[in-house]
């Protein structure tokens, strides 16, 4: 199974004040259409090292079920 991982954009808003967050998608094409197989929303307020740990799972192929276990590591990383 070939995945593609992605970043994702959260924008949370309460009343005039909102606030992005940035999180990583595994996803997959089926039939046509992208399906997420795993998701992990607030990992960071920047997407800069969202962007650089999608492209490495990108290069390296992790299997998404071991993705929470990357994203552990990720934010041990902060």
């Amino acid at each position: 199974m070939h995945c593609k991982y992605i970043p994702i954009r959260t924008e949370y808003l309460n009343g005039p004040c909102s606030r992005i967050t940035y999180g990583l998608a595994a996803v997959e094409e089926q039939d046509g259409y992208t399906v997420s197989l795993a998701s992990y929303c607030d990992l960071s307020t920047e997407l800069t090292p969202v962007e650089e740990l999608a492209n490495l799972c990108c290069t390296l192929q992790p299997s998404f079920q071991h993705l929470g276990d990357l994203i552990d590591d990720f934010l041990a990383a902060f």
